[in-house]
């Protein structure tokens, strides 16, 4: 997304991605708090998490399988 205000959008262009599905991607976190630490996010922009659909809570839970 060009000029994209939202933090993860600005955060995730520069990482690596270490998981993705159709719905949501998974990339190690700048600042971890233990080694490994990563954040999955739904690839919809969302206010927060309670507006994802199910779909894209599941696809959220299975990229932390495939991570964990």
């Amino acid at each position: 997304m060009k000029d994209c205000q939202c933090i993860f959008c600005n955060l995730s262009k520069d990482k690596e991605i270490i998981a993705e599905n159709d719905l949501a991607v998974a990339f190690y976190d700048g600042f971890p708090v233990n080694p490994g630490h990563s954040l999955i996010i739904p690839k919809r922009h969302v206010a927060n998490y309670f507006d994802l659909t199910s779909e894209e809570c599941a696809a959220m839970q299975d990229l932390l399988r495939v991570i964990g």
